[in-house]
């Protein structure tokens, strides 16, 4: 009797100190999940900063392995190159000295022949 008589004059109160320690209690938990999840998101990203981190030095070695391949590439074809030039180069020196024997020797037949080579018959 006297418990119906204190819910029927009190009630509302009760409603609401029943309605605050819900939010209360559903911030208080909110707020320890946050903290969980703020500690967790902290550690997967410095494990997600730790892979970043070895991912780049991966790509920074194989960049650089790269570069080497193509400075030693480089300076093969450089090397190929002068020793083709001066392949080249022996190869002219050569035919200059034929052309200058021939020419020494014979300088009318060099002359015909540089003619009839560039049609050049009418200028005779």
């Amino acid at each position: 009797m006297l418990l119906s008589l204190l819910i029927k004059k009190y009630w509302p109160y009760g409603v609401i100190i029943i309605l605050v320690g819900i939010i209360f209690g559903q911030n208080y938990y909110s707020r320890e999940q946050t903290g969980k999840l703020l500690t967790l998101n902290h550690a997967s990203y410095q494990e997600e900063i730790k892979i970043k981190e070895k991912f780049y030095e991966k790509q920074m070695k194989e960049k650089d392995e790269i570069i080497l391949k193509y400075t030693e590439l480089m300076k093969q074809m450089d090397n190929n190159h002068l020793k083709q030039v001066l392949e080249l180069s022996k190869k002219q020196d050569e035919r200059i000295k034929q052309y200058e024997l021939l020419f020494k020797k014979d300088k009318n037949k060099i002359k015909q022949l540089l003619i009839k080579h560039y049609n050049l018959e009418h200028y005779e």
